[in-house]
């Protein structure tokens, strides 16, 4: 659903294209601002097809970013064409 919201839980997957994202793999990045004391507003996921289609998150917009996603009192993902 297009703007709506959705809750991930522990153990579930998101599938974003041909990419299956896990909760742990998001919480361990989110949580990362805790554990290291770094303020990132948003992240950029790229699905690296060199690499058997693995996400990498980047700090900074690449030219093979997929999607941005911004994140504070609300969580929003944007595609990136």
């Amino acid at each position: 659903m297009r703007g709506g919201f959705c809750r991930i839980y522990p153990g579930q997957r998101i599938l974003v294209g041909d990419q299956v994202l896990s909760y742990q793999e998001l919480a361990q990045y989110f949580n990362a601002k805790k554990k290291k004391n770094v303020s990132l507003p948003q992240i950029f996921i790229r699905v690296n097809k060199d690499a058997g289609y693995e996400v990498e998150l980047e700090r900074s917009r690449t030219r093979e970013s997929s999607l941005r996603v911004t994140f504070g009192l609300k969580v929003r993902v944007n595609a990136i064409a």
